[in-house]
């Protein structure tokens, strides 16, 4: 009995500390992988069912709702820093979600813009850890109509 009290205790020192009620860190990691700064020109807005096939599809997914489309003119600025995030000819970002409600955290687009508009569009292509899991992000930082 005496040799399963360091054991039981050990557990449950390991258990407590990986169950903690600390909420996780936004990223507990996030690294830019490449900058980019470009002219494009605004496709429209496209609403899109996922069909993953999941018990969450196409509702609770996250991945239906409308997006805004772009294809890429001209490229200002361009700096890659390591192997990934190479030159796009389009670019897309959910605005919606299924219920066509608006986003949070997403920038919104300018008001006015039509089909066929010219825009400012800078993103980030950024390599995140989050609870375990890693996978890459494009945030939308910049989304200006040119006159």
């Amino acid at each position: 009995m005496k040799n399963l009290l360091p054991s039981v205790v050990l557990s449950l020192f390991l258990f407590t500390s990986c169950y903690s009620n600390k909420a996780p860190d936004e990223y507990e990691k996030r690294e830019t992988l490449a900058i980019h700064e470009t002219i494009a020109r605004f496709d429209g807005i496209q609403y899109v069912t996922c069909r993953g096939r999941t018990s969450a599809c196409p509702q609770k997914c996250g991945h239906s709702g409308e997006f805004a489309k772009f294809t890429i003119l001209e490229y200002t600025k361009f700096h890659k820093y390591g192997q990934y995030g190479n030159k796009r000819k389009q670019y897309q970002i959910q605005i919606s979600d299924f219920n066509k409600s608006l986003l949070i955290n997403v920038p919104k687009l300018p008001k006015g813009l039509q089909q066929g508009d010219k825009v400012i569009l800078n993103w980030n292509h950024d390599y995140v850890t989050k609870n375990h899991s890693s996978y890459p992000i494009h945030p939308l930082l910049k989304i200006e109509k040119i006159p």
